[in-house]
């Protein structure tokens, strides 16, 4: 092979790579033109229960949250059934077909947001309990275990939001259940926007932990641990 030969070769394998080159370039552009899905979370809310007592702080503002020796502990623990175990927001259709809300997501699993949305639902509402989500690698054993069982949390082709389910409140030193409810509720919207479903889905389990809240309080044994 002649030096002539060798450069042209070398010419038409450059020439072979730089198309390469373009056309991945021009795939990572139409990647990158693709906007990124919309990450959301439940939020927990100013929920006011029965009974509620405010603790001030010295500029008479209220403090929720604050420890003290004599606060009483709980767990509280969400499960949701597997089709809504996925990232996506899910959509009922009709009582046989789902669908995925475009480019919306959830941030973390919707069993976590929940069970922590709640807790915090749970400790506005009882500034004298320390409630926990579950599970928790930093929390102990705790007198009092709440369990609540979705059976639907989504949005149906009516435009409502819908939440049902069983929740439990199970005394673990007893080894015996103290109180337990089913419930089904909805709310309607009239825009059926990502950000709306997932405040209108916050506020149905606020008054989900607004029941708790208030059948915890008559537990005369968690009173006197």
């Amino acid at each position: 092979m002649n030096r002539n030969d060798s450069i042209n070769r070398m010419r038409r394998g450059a020439g072979f790579g730089g198309v390469i080159a373009f056309a991945g370039l021009i795939a990572l552009a139409g990647c990158s033109g693709s906007s990124p899905p919309r990450l959301f979370l439940l939020s927990s809310g100013p929920i006011q229960a029965p009974g509620q007592r405010a603790m001030l702080s010295a500029e008479g503002g209220p403090v929720l949250g604050v420890h003290s020796p004599a606060r009483l502990q709980a767990a509280v623990a969400v499960t949701v059934p597997q089709y809504l175990d996925r990232s996506e927001i899910m959509v009922r259709t009709d009582a046989f077909e789902l669908e995925p809300l475009p480019d919306a997501r959830w941030a973390e699993d919707l069993a976590i947001t929940a069970s922590r949305t709640l807790a915090e639902d749970l400790n506005r509402a009882l500034p004298a309990y320390d409630i926990v989500a579950w599970p928790n690698r930093f929390q102990g054993p705790v007198p009092y275990r709440i369990e609540v069982n979705l059976s639907n949390f989504e949005m149906s082709n009516a435009n409502q939001v819908v939440i049902a389910g069983r929740w439990v409140i199970a005394d673990d030193a007893a080894e015996k259940e103290r109180a337990s409810a089913n419930f089904r509720n909805a709310a309607f919207l009239a825009d059926a926007d990502p950000k709306s479903i997932v405040e209108a889905m916050s506020g149905l389990l606020g008054g989900v932990s607004s029941q708790i809240a208030i059948e915890l309080q008559k537990q005369p044994a968690a009173r006197r641990r």
